[in-house]
């Protein structure tokens, strides 16, 4: 008499359990950390992006155009930043060109080192009206600060780290 035994036994599911509890438990953190480092990335890359695109546009239409740079309070006590590309100096939501906010990046916080928070585009040389810059940081780690540096006088922006190396961007 050949008896078939099929199935697990107790001892086999527990210990595929275990692996997979312990494997998760490593997992989890790394891949939440990856996703905040990707968030505060892509909101820098796209301030950059706008105030780049915001010189060129302004140097084709050959029209002056304005960032704005705003925060609003939301009901549980975060602010939510908006960087703001649009064609007259006065803000209205029909002359939006381009937009990004803070509600995309949950996580991220952005701090204004301008001089004023709109900035001209003049069209002629396509250099920004205000000197300064945006600082990014994600609120669990507000010590790692990207900034995008604005300078009048050359015209330039420049995307670095503050201090050191912050997620791939350069020291300033």
């Amino acid at each position: 008499m050949n008896r078939i035994i099929c199935g697990f036994s107790l001892l086999e599911v527990m210990l595929t359990i275990t692996l997979f509890s312990v494997l998760l438990a490593i997992a989890v953190p790394q891949y939440h950390s990856r996703m905040m480092t990707e968030e505060i990335k892509n909101a820098v890359s796209e301030a950059e992006g706008i105030i780049l695109s915001a010189k060129s546009l302004a140097l084709s239409a050959g029209k002056p155009l304005w960032i704005d740079i705003r925060t609003s309070e939301t009901g549980n006590k975060r602010r939510i930043w908006r960087v703001i590309l649009h064609r007259n100096k006065q803000f209205s939501p029909q002359d939006i060109i381009r937009e990004i906010t803070g509600s995309y990046y949950p996580d991220v916080v952005l701090m204004s080192g301008l001089t004023t928070q709109q900035i001209r585009i003049d069209h002629l040389t396509g250099r920004p009206g205000a000197n300064g810059y945006l600082q990014f940081f994600l609120r669990q780690s507000p010590e790692q600060m990207v900034k995008v540096l604005i300078s009048y006088g050359a015209g330039r922006v420049r995307t670095c780290g503050v201090g050191e190396v912050h997620y791939g961007f350069s020291a300033c």
